[in-house]
């Protein structure tokens, strides 16, 4: 076979393998600087912080009617007037989950935002890398499929720089 073949075929794949690549660390990325970037962005309240944990927890049960304790709870950092974040399935034990995201006023006490957690940032980024670049349905495959290519790539890129590259 001729070297260029063995050239354009290693190109192709490498562009091909990289978008791939490239996509994975995007939506990693996404899923690593949420913090970073709601503690820059985030929502300041008008007023001093001054509601407890107990006061949220309660405040965000009542809003969303969840029974369960929150999975976790973000008390925003001492003086910077965030809201706390909270995470909490709103579904009765046993049944389909239905997590949200909710923000409360620090100064308040008052429910600001209720999102599903499939329509957040964080959950759209965490349900495309997952399912696509690790375990789901379709990423086992897709990766099964990135590493032989990953080893193609490497053997032809031998073959091409063997030859007089």
């Amino acid at each position: 076979m001729s070297r260029r073949l063995f050239v354009t075929v290693h190109r192709w794949l490498g562009l091909l393998l990289g978008a791939y690549l490239l996509l994975q660390g995007l939506s990693g990325v996404l899923m690593a600087l949420e913090e970073p970037f709601e503690r820059a962005f985030g929502h300041r309240s008008a007023s001093e912080p001054s509601v407890t944990l107990e006061q949220v927890v309660r405040a965000v049960r009542e809003k969303t009617g969840a029974t369960q304790d929150p999975a976790w709870v973000k008390a925003p950092p001492e003086g910077s007037r965030r809201d706390w974040r909270v995470f909490i399935d709103r579904a009765p034990q046993g049944e389909k989950r239905q997590r949200v995201f909710v923000r409360v006023d620090a100064g308040t006490g008052e429910v600001r935002d209720v999102t599903p957690y499939e329509k957040s940032v964080k959950g759209i980024s965490f349900i495309f890398h997952h399912e696509v670049f690790l375990s789901g349905k379709v990423g086992r495959p897709i990766v099964a499929v990135a590493g032989l290519l990953a080893l193609v790539l490497a053997a032809l890129g031998l073959v091409v720089w063997w030859r007089g590259g």
